[in-house]
C-alpha cells in the first residue's frame, strides 16, 4: 500500500498543501478547517513526521539494544590481570558491549552474591579471571541460568585459559641453551606456577637433562616480592625467575641494597613481560603475551558459548624477547 503524504492529506481535506503544513506545525487554522484536516489524517493513515521520528528512533534503540558483561577477578594487584581487563575492554567497547568488574577475594559468598546480582540486573554472560571453585561457581551460574567462561584454567567447552604450559616451555628451550641447571620461581598463583615449571621440565626430560627448581608463592604486592627475594637470597641461587615482570622492581631493589649486579652475580627472567621488563636495568629476558590477540580469542570463546557452538581454537600469544639479563 502506498505511503499517504501530505498532498493526499490536501486533497483528501480540499485544502491547500500550505494549510495543512501549517496545522501539522501547530499555527493558527480555522477550526473547521482544522476538523477537515484531522479527519483527512485518520481516514488515510497519514503518519506525522515526529511520529515518523518515534516510531525511528524506537526501532533505533531495540537494533542498538547492547549486552552487558561481567569479569570476577580476585584483586587488581597483578599486572597481568590489569592487562586482560584493558584489553578485553577494548573488545567489548569495539561491539558496543556494556561491561562490569567485580572482586570477589575469591570469597565464595561474595562469587554467590555476585552471580545472583548478575542475573537480577540482566547481566548477559560472566568471564571468570579467578574464582574459589570452578564446580561451585559452575554450580551458582547454572541455577541461575547464566552462562560463565573461565580464564584461568581449562574446564570442558566453556574455557579460554592462557596456556602457561607453552609458557614454560618456550622459557624452557631458552634457558636450556644457557646450560641453566637450577633455578628459584617467584609467582603468587600456585597453580599458574605448577603449569609453568611443568613445561620447563618437560623440555629438560626431553634433553635428559635435570634441573633443580624451588617455588616460592608472595601475596603479588612488591613489599611482600621483595621480603620472599631476601630470603630466597639467602640460598644459592643460579637463575630467579619471576612470575610477573612487576617483581623485577622488587628485585632491582634488593639488587641495589644488597650490592648484587644481574647477570653477573645472579641471572633473572620473567613470564609476562610487557613495557617494565623492556626499561629495567639489565632488561629482562622474558616470554611476553599479546593480550589483544588473547582479547580476540576470548570473545570469539564468548560467542560460541552464547550460541551453543564449540569453542574456538586459541591462537599463540606468547612471544620470547631476550634481554641481557641472564649470563
Amino acid at each position: 500500500m502506498k505511503k499517504a503524504t501530505l498532498n493526499d492529506v490536501a486533497q483528501f481535506a480540499e485544502v491547500s498543501k500550505t494549510t495543512v503544513s501549517r496545522y501539522l506545525k501547530g499555527e493558527n487554522v480555522r477550526p473547521e478547517i482544522a476538523e477537515k484536516i484531522e479527519k483527512a489524517i485518520c481516514e488515510i493513515g497519514y503518519t506525522r513526521k515526529e511520529q515518523e521520528v518515534t516510531d525511528k528512533n524506537a526501532e533505533n534503540i531495540e537494533k542498538e539494544a547492547v549486552k552487558s558483561f561481567a569479569i570476577f577477578v580476585e584483586n587488581m594487584n597483578r599486572g597481568r590481570t590489569r592487562r586482560i581487563l584493558d584489553a578485553l575492554e577494548k573488545e567489548l567497547y569495539a561491539r558496543n558491549f556494556l561491561f562490569q568488574i567485580f572482586i570477589t577475594k575469591n570469597d565464595p559468598k561474595l562469587e554467590e552474591a555476585y552471580v545472583t546480582y548478575c542475573k537480577d540486573t540482566g547481566i548477559d554472560a560472566i568471564f571468570i579471571e579467578d574464582c574459589s571453585s570452578v564446580s561451585e561457581i559452575q554450580a551458582y551460574a547454572e541455577q541461575k541460568n547464566l552462562p560463565v567462561l573461565f580464564l584461568n584454567e581449562h574446564v570442558e567447552g566453556c574455557s579460554m585459559e592462557m596456556n602457561e604450559v607453552q609458557a614454560g616451555e618456550m622459557m624452557g628451550k631458552y634457558l636450556l641453551e644457557r646450560e641453566c641447571l637450577s633455578l628459584h620461581y617467584l609467582g603468587s598463583e600456585t597453580k599458574r606456577g605448577e603449569n609453568r615449571l611443568k613445561g620447563i621440565k618437560n623440555i629438560y626430560q626431553k634433553a635428559h637433562q635435570p634441573i633443580d627448581i624451588v617455588s616460592t608463592l608472595c601475596d603479588g604486592s612488591y613489599s611482600d616480592a621483595f621480603e620472599k627475594i631476601k630470603d630466597i637470597f639467602t640460598k644459592r641461587v643460579d637463575l630467579i625467575l619471576l612470575g610477573q615482570e612487576e617483581y623485577g622492581i622488587s628485585l632491582s631493589r634488593y639488587a641495589r641494597e644488597y650490592h648484587i649486579t644481574i647477570p653477573e652475580n645472579v641471572s633473572a627472567a620473567t613470564f609476562c613481560g610487557y613495557d617494565l621488563a623492556n626499561v629495567t636495568s639489565p632488561r629482562l629476558t622474558c616470554v611476553s603475551v599479546d593480550y589483544k590477540v588473547y582479547a580476540e580469542d576470548v570473545m570469539m570463546a564468548m560467542e560460541a558459548l552464547l550460541e551453543n557452538k564449540p569453542m574456538p581454537e586459541q591462537r599463540n600469544i606468547y612471544t620470547f624477547k631476550l634481554g641481557n639479563s641472564v649470563r
